[in-house]
């Protein structure tokens, strides 16, 4: 690959990675939001306390609970992982901006 295509194939990638960096902060937010995480505390709540309320017999309601509970879990996971993502975003970036250096200073030395 040459390195004007090299440099082309850099700057795409860090597009991706810089997008990947933007979600994770405002996931990060969120997740800092007192009204997010007591929008999600309550929800649990309302959950357990409809699961405790539940009749012995009334395993479709139950269970039912228990899906409830496991999809929040899922969603506050899944935006705990975007944060994560943004995180190793931030290091590929800076090893493209080394790569992007090295290749500047190969082209010009090639000149």
């Amino acid at each position: 690959m040459t390195p004007d295509k090299e440099l082309e194939r850099l700057a795409d990638e860090e597009v991706q990675l810089r997008g990947e960096r933007d979600r994770a902060h405002r996931a990060a937010r969120m997740l800092e939001d007192d009204l997010f995480t007591g929008a999600v505390q309550a929800v649990r709540e309302n959950i357990r306390r409809d699961f405790e309320d539940s009749d012995l017999e009334d395993d479709a309601g139950r269970r039912i609970a228990r899906i409830a509970l496991d999809m929040l879990t899922k969603v506050v996971a899944n935006i705990h992982s975007h944060m994560e993502t943004g995180k190793l975003a931030d290091v590929q970036i800076a090893k493209i901006e080394e790569k992007r250096k090295k290749l500047r200073l190969w082209k010009r030395n090639a000149a």
